[in-house]
């Protein structure tokens, strides 16, 4: 009898990666598990999707932190980047110094194109030197900045960006440059505008991810996205301005000489506009409770000259004023036009910071064609059609008007019947 003795050796599943989503990014992060036993060396907390910091990580043996920002917009990757790291200047404590470095583009096996930036950090409250790695890389309309940071030095923020990078799945592609909006730009509001070098509107898929807000009511443009956002290509996170069609009441647009009540009911709108706030619409017996929310709002010190603007088949209101920007002095403009039951309104303001910038702005709303514009035309009471019409202002000289013109009429048509009695 032969006695058979089977072994049995207990086999350990494989450990289980942990995989982090980062809200707000089409990424997800899968850090692996440790040998059994033993700590894991990566601790990470997830933040809020409505912050800029998406989520923190720590290499606690290499005294490493790492950070993943989000961008709402792509990084074109044939546009030259400004300064990656003005966007984590922008964000972090007052206590550290930045000194940023050379930029490098660097071709990732598995993020395509990046851009690496060395930086040095002082952190004046703890009296230390820190060293940072940063790079930035694109995916499905957003972009993604990281950094790693270490109390040892360079060759180790780079050692565990580069451990960090190799977690890293982007679930959705960049898209392509050639579907990226520069120069003439058709808004799905029904317009165009032709933007300067270096600007672009933002795609569709970008602006949902802001503000996916669709003009209301039941006109031509009903459903149509309400914002076309413009941003400097070559920044992070410089949005320069913001175009907006709404379909909450239209203002009249006359010669400003000729009708002083309309000019005042724009600058009235206007100045709301540029700082934020609300204002109410009245149109007879109808009215309307508008917020405006602007989030570079300019509080108008010197006004300039409303001036009218021709469009060809549309005119628009077009006002540079100067003042402030959270207590730093500032430039901007407001372009206004309306088509149909619709209202456009651009609003544009910068600092010293952007030099040249309201130029560019000016340059671009000025451009703006309406499409199909004799199918869509500026919305106008009798009134307001008549003071188009009419070469004289009523304002200027009353006795110039058409309406004086039945007055003798009628007094000699009385006359005729009254004079034989």
């Amino acid at each position: 009898m032969m006695l058979t003795i089977l072994g049995l050796a207990l086999v350990s599943e494989p450990a289980q990666a942990k995989e982090l989503k980062v809200p707000g990014l089409e990424i997800t992060v899968t850090v692996p598990d440790p040998e059994e036993g033993q700590p894991n060396p990566w601790g990470w907390t997830l933040g809020d999707p409505t912050t800029d910091i998406r989520l923190a990580m720590r290499k606690a043996e290499a005294y490493t932190d790492l950070t993943f920002m989000g961008v709402n917009w792509q990084w074109d990757s044939a546009q030259p980047l400004e300064n990656p790291a003005s966007m984590v200047l922008d964000f972090n404590e007052a206590t550290l110094k930045y000194t940023p470095g050379p930029q490098l583009v660097v071709d990732h096996p598995t993020l395509g194109k990046t851009v690496r930036q060395r930086v040095d950090v002082q952190d004046t409250w703890m009296e230390r030197q820190l060293y940072m790695e940063l790079i930035v890389f694109s995916l499905g309309g957003s972009a993604a900045v990281v950094t790693s940071t270490s109390s040892e030095s360079y060759e180790r923020a780079v050692e565990v960006l580069d451990e960090a990078l190799g977690m890293v799945t982007v679930k959705a592609p960049p898209l392509p440059s050639s579907e990226l909006r520069y120069g003439e730009v058709t808004a799905d509001a029904g317009y165009t505008i032709t933007l300067p070098e270096g600007w672009r509107a933002l795609t569709q898929e970008e602006t949902r991810k802001i503000d996916s807000t669709r003009i209301s009511g039941e006109g031509a443009f009903a459903g149509r996205m309400t914002n076309l956002f413009i941003i400097d290509a070559t920044h992070l996170s410089r949005s320069v301005f913001q175009c907006k069609a709404e379909a909450v009441g239209t203002l009249e647009i006359l010669d400003p000489k000729k009708s002083p009540v309309a000019l005042e009911n724009f600058k009235t709108y206007a100045r709301v506009a540029l700082r934020g706030g609300r204002y109410k619409l009245i149109s007879g017996s109808e009215e309307a409770q508008i917020d405006i929310a602007n989030l570079d709002p300019v509080t108008p010190k010197e006004e300039g000259e409303v001036e009218l603007v021709q469009l060809g088949t549309h005119e628009a209101y077009y006002w540079p004023v100067k003042g402030e920007q959270y207590d730093v002095p500032a430039e901007g403009a407001i372009f206004y036009t309306a088509y149909g039951d619709v209202g456009l309104t651009c609003v544009g303001s910068f600092t010293d910071k952007e030099p040249g910038a309201l130029a560019r702005f000016d340059q671009a709303v000025r451009s703006i064609k309406i499409l199909d514009g004799e199918k869509h035309p500026m919305p106008l009471s009798m009134r307001a059609k008549y003071i188009r019409w009419w070469p004289y202002s009523p304002y200027v000289n009353p006795w110039l008007q058409l309406y004086w013109v039945p007055i003798p009429i009628v007094l000699l048509a009385v006359w005729l019947i009254t004079k034989d009695e």
